[in-house]
């Protein structure tokens, strides 16, 4: 009897112990996750928000089966995020990283890259990025409006409250950031419509804001040319103290073992200042071919003053900065090339007239370089040509249709450096781009002309 009772005893308990098998979810909940977290439930307020960002690869569990929504997120994971949801490719830029307190191999190295090129990462004082530091609320704001200004994205969505009641604790760093994500729809407050700036952020609550700008971001990559590549991930800022505001690209697998062609780039006209960003915006289909000579050297990309022009102090400025630049890099001094368009193509004239020592080969586009008078004929002749430049070989690209710098202009340049003796002039005439050929010198299918640039050499013996 004994033993019939034990064995019922064991019965009961293994029937028992099936009944409380915990479950993820809920007693009475009735819907089934679709996902592995075992934390995450159905019935939760961020269920569907966790749902999207993870199925979009944007955030991952901290574990196979555990999302951890109530987990805080700290600097480096939320530009991280930011960095999946963009989806730009900056593999292996990490390396380039100088915050004091950041590992250029770690697992965020090149998220916080793609965020300080970018604009959306500021650093801390002392040269610091804080990987580690939790984010508050306050300063999410302020990294979703760097991110939708950076990249135009349009996100009016209807505003979840009028005002935050403790908008007096908003830091002033943050106070505009904090109303334009409240305006957008993007952040809101408790349910008593307290902002609560101070407060960490869940994870939970960076999955519900990231899920809220996604249609926006979907918007700009199908409006954008997705393989349109984005020329600033390129470029590194240049030194502050140098004659002229800066970027300047250099092969991923940089080395000081090797020697590598220079191209100094000079930008057309509206692009001046001191952003060091605008004047990439005439540079990028130097790029675009993958094949180009132009991704296996340096370029540098110098911004003019505002107000002033290619020619001049500027161009004086240009010389500077190419010395600057060939003592601090590992630079080829036979291949040291120029290439302007519009303005950018006046002063490569002007580096041709004024510091032909320094310039192995040029390619102005759509630029006016030669000065002239009038005989008593009505001719005109040429002022300023300098005898060094008669020997560098120059490619004129020009269109005949051109409607600031005429074709018989142009032509009448070719001719008068003929005359003069020019050796290695030659040119590419077209008609019907008018100005735009400077958008048309080169394209992803026509290297042609950069390849030409590249495979010049001048004789540096003098030199050494």
């Amino acid at each position: 009897m004994k033993n019939s009772f034990c064995c019922l005893k064991y019965i009961l308990v293994f029937v028992l112990a099936l009944t409380i098998i915990p479950i993820p979810f809920a007693v009475g909940d009735s819907s089934i996750s679709e996902l592995p977290f075992r934390d995450v439930n159905p019935s939760a307020w961020y269920y569907d928000e966790v749902k999207t960002v993870y199925e979009k690869g944007i955030m991952k569990g901290k574990s196979t089966d555990s999302f951890s929504p109530t987990d805080i997120m700290t600097r480096a994971e939320l530009v991280t995020v930011l960095y999946r949801l963009i989806e730009e490719d900056y593999e292996d830029f990490g390396n380039r990283l100088t915050f004091s307190d950041t590992e250029k191999d770690a697992w965020y190295s090149d998220a916080v890259a793609w965020g300080v090129d970018m604009d959306v990462v500021k650093g801390l004082s002392g040269n610091r990025f804080g990987p580690s530091l939790y984010v508050t609320r306050q300063e999410v704001a302020v990294f979703i409006d760097r991110f939708t200004t950076t990249y135009g994205l349009n996100t009016s969505l209807e505003p979840m409250t009028d005002a935050f009641k403790d908008s007096d604790e908003i830091s002033d760093f943050a106070s505009f950031s904090v109303e334009i994500v409240r305006q957008n729809g993007i952040m809101g407050g408790d349910e008593k419509g307290y902002f609560n700036p101070q407060a960490n952020i869940s994870r939970a609550e960076v999955a519900t804001v990231i899920k809220r700008i996604m249609p926006a971001v979907e918007e700009y990559k199908l409006t954008e040319a997705s393989n349109t590549i984005r020329i600033q991930k390129f470029f590194l800022y240049g030194e502050d103290d140098a004659p002229l505001p800066y970027r300047i690209y250099l092969p991923l697998d940089y080395t000081e073992e090797k020697e590598y062609p220079l191209l100094v780039f000079l930008h057309h006209n509206i692009l001046q200042g001191s952003d060091k960003n605008q004047q990439l915006q005439a540079i990028v289909n130097l790029f675009e071919n993958k094949e180009s000579p132009v991704r296996d050297s340096i370029v540098v990309a110098p911004q003019c003053p505002w107000g002033a022009w290619w020619s001049g102090e500027p161009i004086d400025k240009v010389a500077q900065l190419v010395d600057i630049i060939n003592e601090k890099y590992s630079t080829d001094l036979s291949r040291q090339y120029f290439c302007g368009v519009s303005m950018g193509g006046d002063g490569t004239y002007g580096m041709l007239l004024h510091y032909p020592e320094k310039v192995s080969a040029a390619m102005p586009v759509a630029g006016a370089g030669l000065s002239s008078t009038t005989d008593e004929n009505g001719n005109m002749i040429p002022t300023n040509i300098n005898e060094k430049m008669l020997d560098i070989p120059i490619m004129m690209i020009y269109d005949t249709k051109d409607e600031y710098v005429p074709g018989s202009y142009s032509r009448w340049m070719y001719d008068s450096l003929i005359q003069a003796g020019a050796t290695k002039l030659t040119r590419r005439e077209t008609s019907g781009y008018g100005h735009g050929i400077c958008s048309y010198y080169v394209t992803a299918e026509d290297i042609t002309a950069i390849e030409w640039l590249y495979s010049q050499r001048r004789d540096i013996s003098a030199l050494k």
